[in-house]
């Protein structure tokens, strides 16, 4: 890929993270908040585990495999992927009914560490549009 098209490409990506990891991590604080109590295994949980799959499996062939899948399905599909996964969730979640604080905790952790990721890649070289 040339520096071009990752330039071109940084924008759309960056808005989207800057913009949802935020707002998800503040609905589930407003909610937690609320309800007043966290559950901090949870959260550790939820960080850590979006901490080792977006840094080591990320860079890992299997990362590497799965990304260029996805970049290969084109936009379509990519969207169609995000419908049917979150469509599974939404379903999980009404099936199971899990308990809200802990739930609500493990979104918390791992939307932390979501924009801790994202702000890694952000100021890394590699992916940077600044030259």
């Amino acid at each position: 890929m040339t520096p071009t098209s990752d330039r071109s490409r940084w924008r759309p990506q960056r808005l989207s993270a800057a913009l949802s990891g935020p707002l998800t991590l503040l609905s589930a604080g407003v909610y937690l908040y609320g309800v007043g109590r966290v559950d901090w295994l949870f959260v550790a949980v939820g960080a850590a585990v979006t901490l080792v799959s977006g840094t080591v499996l990320a860079r890992s062939t299997l990362g590497r495999y799965l990304q260029s899948g996805f970049e290969r399905i084109g936009v379509v599909g990519r969207v169609a992927v995000i419908a049917v996964v979150a469509v599974a969730v939404w379903t999980a979640l009404f099936a199971l009914e899990p308990p809200v604080v802990p739930a609500l905790s493990l979104v918390a952790g791992a939307t932390s560490a979501l924009l801790l990721v994202e702000l890694s890649r952000l100021l890394t070289a590699e992916d940077s549009p600044v030259e």
